[in-house]
């Protein structure tokens, strides 16, 4: 679609959006997701992230096929333009994938089973060992330009640990990824009481070569 076109094309969705307010909650999730990114256009500024970004290639390519294969019931923290996609490795079986975002304007990027609320509140939503997996990437130390306000702060990642052991099966996975840029050293310390390092195909843990990215594996320890 054209730029102009594009352009009309949201001027009008926008009106009608502020004529009806509630309109959109009513629309298929399947077509406000094309809306949003054939007709206004909201991930045209991803697509290139997502083809030569060696973490989001490696997200999209071997592990989160890698993660569908292997476990059960999945948890992602977070949801966007460019995380949506992980649900078709979920297809036959929607109810094993979950994604959880404190955010309700990004509901639309969110699984079928969709949780708008803080990870810190997820122990209040599900039973406890309720996953098998949960991938916490981009989360921690991220601060959100908008708000001004980090997603999780590094003062909380004890809680942090504390939430998502309380709902990760023992023996389960959680997958962590930070930048870098944003954090400097391991968060580890602060889960460990309630993990210990995982196994994977890619060790314990994952650098990429140019990319500040960093993705580790920890385990959730049996219960005392």
């Amino acid at each position: 679609m054209g730029r102009r076109l594009k352009q009309a094309a949201s001027s009008v969705l926008h009106a009608l959006n502020r004529r009806f307010p509630g309109a959109k909650k009513l629309m298929p999730r399947g077509l406000h997701r094309w809306v949003l990114l054939r007709v206004l256009g909201v991930g045209d500024g991803y697509a290139e992230m997502l083809q030569r970004n060696p973490e989001r290639l490696f997200l999209g390519h071997e592990l989160m096929p890698w993660v569908a294969a292997q476990y059960r019931r999945v948890l992602f923290v977070g949801t966007a333009p460019y995380t949506y996609q992980f649900e078709r490795l979920f297809a036959a079986e929607p109810d094993r994938y979950e994604t959880i975002d404190r955010t309700p304007a990004v509901r639309v990027w969110g699984a079928r089973i969709h949780h708008v609320a803080d990870i810190l509140d997820i122990g209040r939503l599900v039973p406890a060992g309720h996953y098998d997996c949960i991938v916490l990437n981009g989360v921690i130390a991220y601060r959100l330009p908008e708000i001004a306000d980090y997603s999780v702060e590094t003062r909380r990642f004890g809680d942090l640990a504390a939430a998502l052991a309380g709902v990760l099966r023992p023996g389960g996975l959680l997958i962590v990824g930070w930048n870098g840029r944003d954090l400097a050293t391991s968060p580890f310390p602060d889960f460990q009481p309630l993990f210990e390092r995982g196994a994977t195909p890619w060790g314990e843990r994952k650098a990429f070569e140019g990319d500040p990215h960093v993705l580790e594996f920890y385990a959730r320890r049996p219960a005392p």
